[in-house]
């Protein structure tokens, strides 16, 4: 309610405005207050008054706010002016005893495109004596400017495990020509979620989505590695010579709604109690986390582009089986997916969670995206459901048991 109030006062008195922020007792006013001004184009004077009340020789959290304000209203712009009050305002920050708001000063020096901000970030990003959590920042911060040989770093980063995951997660956005080689070089050795990272920045583009067909005919990456997200994702390319492959590798995952009501029917017959009962619990949570806990929360953990599945309807066979296999037959609006294609020929496949003038925000089974108008040649909405159909195609009796045996413990 505070917020409601404090709002509407950027356009009346700005500098009254800016005051709040350093006299707000509450830290999510603060940072609201500087989000605000980065979402306004127009507030360029404001925003330069704001920089020059940072005082990071008083209490450093109000920095801290004020900064992780701006950066979020700043998120998917590339570049911006250089207030005049900056160079000025980040020595101080560069010198203060907290280390995080010094990362936070040197990320939004890299938007406001100071020539020291991306050396020292990139310095971080390889610097093994800083926390994987430090570094991967200092990647993200890089990759989302679209820094200069910003490639070649994450290519060199692939060979550390501590950023290896952040690293195929900026190739998904940086990728070129090469890159598909790159990643196939080192994939038997990742992880699961780092296998699920380098899927994603294959099936960007075409001809990355072939690389990744490629591999899956010489057995470098196996086929039930692929889910039913990242399998869409290369649907998206409206390709007819990549789907006919992507049938023939993998399967398929448009299905009629006869087909459907088949498959559950099937599927219920199996998951009698008995058959449930001597699930593999172990390999059903394996099984949560590769296709459903990127996306869904249970019990806490996983992601937030679906509904969360702690609640009773998990032991409800039917439901799961009719909501699993047949995800469009009844959609909330809340869950309809959008597909984004970029100008270098890249396609997002996932939840739109914001749109405006100046950005789109996707959400998917990989995590969130920003990514500015400027760079979208496409936006389409469509009237099905985020959650792919074929969830279960490409699982054994035994897998579906063992996921339905998770889900009902």
């Amino acid at each position: 309610m505070l917020w409601y109030g404090i709002e509407a006062l950027i356009h009346e008195d700005a500098e009254r405005y800016v005051e709040l922020a350093f006299h707000a007792k509450v830290p999510k006013l603060r940072e609201n207050i500087a989000r605000r001004i980065a979402l306004s184009r127009n507030q360029q004077a404001t925003l330069n008054y704001l920089i020059t009340k940072i005082d990071t020789s008083a209490d450093p959290l109000f920095a801290v706010d004020i900064l992780t304000g701006l950066l979020k209203g700043y998120e998917g712009v590339r570049q911006l002016p250089m207030p005049s009050s900056w160079p000025k305002t980040s020595k101080s920050i560069a010198t203060t005893s907290n280390q995080q708001l010094r990362q936070l000063g040197v990320r939004l020096a890299l938007l406001f495109n100071d020539p020291n901000a991306i050396q020292q970030l990139r310095k971080t990003a390889i610097d093994r004596g800083e926390s994987p959590e430090t570094r991967t920042l200092a990647i993200n911060a890089l990759v989302n400017s679209k820094a200069p040989q910003l490639r070649d770093l994450l290519t060199r980063l692939l060979t550390d495990r501590a950023v290896r995951l952040a690293a195929l997660q900026g190739l998904s956005v940086v990728s070129d020509q090469h890159t598909p080689g790159t990643i196939m070089k080192g994939y038997p050795s990742y992880n699961r979620q780092e296998k699920q990272a380098a899927l994603n920045a294959l099936a960007a583009t075409p001809q990355s989505a072939k690389a990744l067909l490629t591999g899956v005919a010489r057995g470098v990456i196996q086929s039930e590695e692929i889910t039913a997200f990242t399998a869409r994702q290369i649907q998206a390319h409206d390709n007819p010579e990549i789907n006919k492959t992507l049938k023939q590798m993998w399967g398929t995952i448009s299905h009629t709604p006869k087909e459907q009501q088949k498959a559950i029917a099937t599927h219920l017959k199996a998951l009698t109690p008995e058959h449930i009962a001597d699930a593999n619990l172990s390999n059903g949570t394996k099984l949560f986390r590769q296709h459903c806990g990127t996306c869904h929360k249970f019990f806490g953990q996983g992601g937030n582009v679906g509904p969360d599945l702690s609640g009773t309807q998990r032991t409800n066979i039917p439901y799961l089986l009719e909501n699993i296999v047949s995800p469009n037959s009844s959609i909330s609006k809340d869950y309809l997916m959008s597909i984004v294609r970029t100008i270098d020929g890249k396609v997002i496949t996932g939840l739109l969670q914001h749109k405006s003038d100046r950005d789109v925000t996707i959400s998917n089974a990989q995590g969130t995206q920003v990514i500015p108008t400027s760079e979208i040649e496409e936006l389409k909405e469509t009237d099905v459901s985020v959650m792919p159909t074929g969830l279960l195609d490409n699982l054994s009796e035994r897998q579906v048991r063992d996921l339905f045996g998770f889900l009902q413990n």
